[in-house]
C-alpha cells in the first residue's frame, strides 16, 4: 500500500511537472500568437493608411489643378474639348452636305431617276422624308413638300414650284422647275 501511495505520489508530481511544461509552452505560443498578430495589423494598418493617403492626395492634387485651372485657363479644358469636337462635327456636316450638293449639281434633267445624294438636316442627320430621286420628289405632295422644307430649315413658299426650287437649290439640282401657266400646278423643267 506504502508502494503504491509512493507511486500516486510520484505520478502527481510528473503530472503537475508536464502541466507546468504545458502552461509554459501554451503561454510562448500565445505570446507568439499575440507579437505575429500584432505584426499583422500593423502591416493591414499601414497599408490601409498608406491607400487612404493616397487617395486623399489624388484629390486634393486635383482639387488644387483645377482651382489653378480655373484661374489660367478662362474655359475649362472639358469645355472646350466639347467645343471642338461639336465644331468637328458641324464642319464634317457641312462637308458631307458640299459634296452631297456636288454630286446632285451633276444631275441633268434626263436624269430624273438617278438617285439623289443626301443633304442633311441642320442637326447633322437624314430627314425621314428625304427623296430618293427628282421623280420621288416631284411627285410629292404640297403638304408633304412643306414638311420637307420645315425639315431642312428652309422657309416655305405659298406655291408648290416656288418649295420645289427652294429645295432643289438647296440640295444643290441647277435646274428649277418653271410654271407654264398660272393654272399649271406641276410646271416644266428648266436648266
Amino acid at each position: 500500500m506504502q508502494h503504491a501511495a509512493t507511486q500516486i505520489q510520484s505520478l502527481r508530481h510528473q503530472i503537475r511537472k508536464q502541466d507546468r511544461k504545458q502552461e509554459v509552452r501554451m503561454q510562448e505560443v500565445r505570446t507568439l500568437i499575440q507579437e505575429q498578430l500584432k505584426e499583422q495589423i500593423v502591416k493591414d494598418m499601414q497599408s490601409f493608411i498608406d491607400e487612404k493617403i493616397k487617395e486623399e492626395i489624388a484629390i486634393q492634387v486635383q482639387y488644387q489643378v483645377e482651382a489653378q485651372l480655373k484661374d489660367h485657363v478662362p474655359v475649362p479644358l472639358t469645355e472646350q474639348i466639347v467645343g471642338s469636337r461639336n465644331q468637328i462635327i458641324e464642319v464634317r456636316h457641312a462637308l458631307m452636305n458640299s459634296e452631297a450638293r456636288r454630286a446632285n449639281s451633276n444631275l441633268r434633267t434626263d436624269d430624273l431617276n438617278d438617285h439623289l445624294a443626301v443633304v442633311l438636316k441642320p442637326d447633322g442627320t437624314r430627314s425621314d422624308l428625304y427623296p430618293a430621286n427628282l421623280n420621288a420628289l416631284f411627285a410629292y405632295t404640297p403638304v408633304l413638300l412643306r414638311a420637307l422644307l420645315r425639315d431642312h430649315g428652309l422657309q416655305e413658299s405659298p406655291t408648290r414650284e416656288k418649295n420645289l426650287n427652294r429645295f432643289m437649290a438647296h440640295i444643290g439640282i441647277t435646274f428649277q422647275i418653271v410654271p407654264v401657266s398660272a393654272n399649271d400646278e406641276e410646271g416644266a423643267l428648266m436648266p
